[in-house]
């Protein structure tokens, strides 16, 4: 595509004494438009000319036109079609603009081409960007003319989706967030017009087969359409998350039921929308953070010859026949990530159902190419599937960073900026053409760093995997940084030096720290920031962009506080809490803005009495990346941080210590235990499944009084809030982001806890001078090896 366009474009400008269209001259013009008002394109061009020249183009309908006037036609009109142009005639997406003397026509097919056009004119003729929903840059001209041109094109990915969060953070500038995603061709959302009806309004695409068959509607009656778990019991999954839970699916009955409602959904949409904007694509997805399908015999008898995705492809397969019965054109997708391992010649697909790939980002490298030697098994089981022919996309994972959450509750300074251009020119050339990538941040906590440049440099690969990346990052880091571009661009460069240069595998979920992180790393990062926000006015938006990008860097820095800077600290602590709350200022919800102000002060103490757990003797050879390392910092839950204290036995200088007894919760063994606990008990306790384990009594107690190692036992984690309990319930930590989604590895989340723990006083050693207490310092927990 990218050759056919350029050579199109020689063409045009080797034409002599090529005519001009002069669209305004100081702020005024002749021009009017021709279309539907009420066409977003339209709406578009007129607000954006406006911005450009100053001028108002006044729109007409094309019959009705003024006399002697020259014209923009916008849409499928009859001028088109007389200058032989047929846009309904053109694939979805398709789009173009030329001009026929003094006119102008733009235009494209039914399914978003007239605002493609619009977007490519004002972006390739004008100088227009869209960077990110807060950063535009609309170059004014009054006197704006129009070379003699022709332009068209089709992006080559068909199906094109970064999510990002913005929406459910809680922002003030959704809308704007939408908008700027138009522009930029992204045609897949929640959104709420029919330009991005790309996919189903009615139906979501993702962890959506409760929509097919809703527990709420079905489980009572007919509880065997649902999961058997391993104790025979039929369970379903949370309904409003799609968590936790599946169907029998070796039922044709479940078949059934969910081709009918699939029926339904379809023929919603076709009701609602012209022909031209029909979904054809749908996706069928398992629901999230599941480890099975179903127990029951008949699903264990197919799951033993054909694993879980033999299974779930059966139910699908029967469900997909019977909706081509009713509509032969609409085909289906599904899952064939690493999760289901390396195709299996058993599994066979239906005429209309094809698979789409995601890396595990349990186990990919996001920063680094599919084709990089650390993600080798990753490209060789795509490699597999994309030989049946009927691979059709890509659910991708980027660095995400929600919030709070365990893929970014360390941070880090790193970009996955260089994967972007490698990765899609990969897919392209071996067919996939539909896209789904998920790269959720939130901008006023901890922003993984670049995102806005890594969603803007994606957002025009997928259009054109052609593209020069590095001009695309030039672009980008002028408009959006201007007059610091230098110092940012100088900050940029070492962080990609310092990814590109790493030995080991990248995972983003996992907390190993960088290996470049180091006093110089931080030093210079800080220096290059700083050097930046001297380069433009202290209240311009440029400085509010630099200052986003400082958040994560000196949360890093914060967080390692043994790398020594030679920075001070409390100013840091400063900065750091000024740039959130900025953010927060300038983008969050009017109503959330106290509360979010004050979780920033919240955090700013927590992060005062951060401790790095070091690894303790007897774990030395168990690698830092199967590790998750607690101290009392991340361990004080509820009011519990009341009793956290310095505490000169403990290698981290602090300890969680029991609060003082009541004539019902006292120190010893000899007191009646309250819910099955003791005050020298330990358990784990998730609040979902009401059920304690691993637990253990400790009943011979150390006469060192000092902190010793204890084995509590193995742990699967499963969603929900799950909590450490210690000293009748009263002593908590709360361990509930450890859990991550399986994303089919069902030992991700399966542990080894170790606690560190300390017992004073004569209630556990007799004679001892000192009160009587419980502590702990360190929770250590060792994830089994996924072989």
């Amino acid at each position: 595509m990218k050759k056919s366009l350029l050579a199109f474009f020689t063409v045009c400008l080797l034409a002599a004494e090529a005519a001009e269209l002069r669209l305004s001259k100081a702020g005024q013009t002749d021009y009017v438009i021709a279309g539907d008002k009420s066409s977003m394109a339209v709406r578009e061009l007129q607000l954006h000319l406006k911005k450009i020249t100053g001028a108002i183009l006044p729109i007409f309908d094309e019959t009705k036109l003024p006399a002697g006037k020259p014209v923009i036609y916008v849409g499928n009109t009859a001028f088109a079609k007389k200058h032989g142009l047929d846009f309904a005639k053109m694939k979805p997406d398709e789009w173009m603009y030329r001009t026929v003397g003094q006119d102008l026509i733009i235009g494209g097919h039914a399914h978003h081409g007239d605002l493609y056009a619009v977007a490519e004119l004002l972006e390739h003729e004008f100088g227009c960007r869209w960077y990110n929903f807060n950063a535009e840059k609309i170059p004014v001209n009054p006197d704006l003319t129009l070379k003699e041109c022709k332009r068209g094109g089709v992006p080559v990915f068909l199906s094109r989706q970064i999510v990002d969060g913005v929406g459910s953070n809680g922002y003030s500038s959704v809308k704007a967030n939408r908008m700027f995603r138009r522009y930029d061709k992204l045609n897949k959302g929640n959104l709420d017009d029919t330009v991005y009806d790309a996919n189903s309004k009615y139906f979501i695409n993702c962890h959506n087969i409760y929509y097919l068959v809703p527990p709420s509607e079905y489980f009572k009656t007919h509880p065997e359409y649902y999961t058997m778990d391993n104790d025979g019991k039929r369970v379903h999954g949370n309904e409003k998350s799609r968590t936790n839970g599946s169907l029998c699916m070796s039922n044709p009955e479940v078949a059934r039921v969910a081709a009918e409602h699939m029926v339904k959904f379809i023929g919603m949409d076709r009701e609602r929308l012209p022909k031209g904007q029909w979904p054809l694509l749908y996706t069928i997805g398992e629901l999230d953070a599941t480890n099975f399908i179903c127990f029951c015999p008949e699903c264990s008898k197919i799951t033993k010859k054909q694993g879980d995705f033999g299974l779930f492809l059966l139910f699908v397969n029967r469900l997909a026949r019977q909706v081509a019965e009713k509509y032969p054109d609409v085909i289906f997708k599904i899952s064939a990530g690493e999760t289901r391992g390396k195709y299996n010649e058993c599994w066979k697909t239906a005429k209309n159902v094809y698979y789409y790939f995601n890396p595990s980002f349990t186990r990919n490298d996001c920063f680094r190419p599919v084709t990089h030697p650390v993600n080798r098994d990753t490209k060789k089981r795509l490699d597999g599937w994309l030989k049946t022919g009927k691979c059709l996309g890509i659910w991708d994972y980027w660095n995400m960073a929600f919030k709070k959450s365990r893929y970014f509750r360390v941070p880090r300074i790193d970009t996955m900026v260089d994967a972007i251009a490698p990765n899609y020119r990969y897919y392209a050339k071996h067919g996939l053409r539909s896209t789904f990538i998920e790269s959720e941040y939130c901008y006023y906590w901890h922003p993984t760093c670049f995102h806005p440049l890594e969603s803007w440099v994606g957002r025009k690969i997928l259009e054109d995997p052609g593209r020069d990346p590095e001009k695309l990052i030039a672009d980008f880091m002028a408009g959006y940084f201007g007059p610091a571009v230098e110092p940012m661009t100088e900050y940029l460069n070492l962080v990609r030096k310092s990814v590109a240069e790493e030995k080991s595998k990248m995972v983003a979920l996992n907390y190993v720290s960088r290996s470049y992180q180091n006093a110089a790393f931080f030093r210079k990062c800080y220096d290059l920031l700083h050097k930046a926000l001297k380069c433009v006015p202290e209240k311009s938006e440029y400085a509010a962009r630099i200052r986003s990008e400082m958040i994560t860097p000196l949360a890093t820095m914060l967080y390692y506080k043994k790398i020594n800077t030679g920075l001070d600290r409390e100013q840091l602590f400063r900065e750091y809490a000024a740039c959130r709350k900025e953010q927060i200022d300038l983008w969050a919800d009017p109503n959330l803005k106290q509360a979010l102000k004050k979780e920033v002060d919240d955090d700013v103490l927590a992060m005062k009495h951060v401790v790095e757990v070091p690894t303790p003797d007897f774990l030395k050879n168990i690698p830092e990346t199967q590790l998750v390392k607690y101290g009392h910092d991340m361990l004080s839950y509820n009011d519990s941080h009341k009793y956290v204290k310095p505490d000169p036995d403990s290698v981290t200088g602090f300890s969680l210590g029991s609060p003082a007894p009541s004539d019902t919760f006292k120190h010893g063994l000899n007191v009646k235990p309250y819910s099955g606990m003791f005050s020298s008990s330990v358990a784990i306790f998730n609040w979902n499944t009401k059920k304690i384990g691993p637990q253990m009594i400790i009943r011979e107690f150390p006469e060192d009084e000092k902190f010793h190692w204890y084995k509590l036992g193995n742990c699967e984690f499963l969603p929900g809030r799950v909590t450490l309990l210690m000293w009748w319930w009263h002593m908590q930590g709360d361990l509930s982001k450890v859990f991550t989604p399986p994303d089919g590895n069902n030992d991700i989340n399966k542990y080894t806890v170790y606690v560190s723990l300390k017992f004073t006083g004569p209630s556990y050693v007799p004679e001892s001078k000192k009160p009587d207490g419980v502590f702990i310092d360190q929770v250590i927990l060792v994830q089994k090896v996924d072989q």
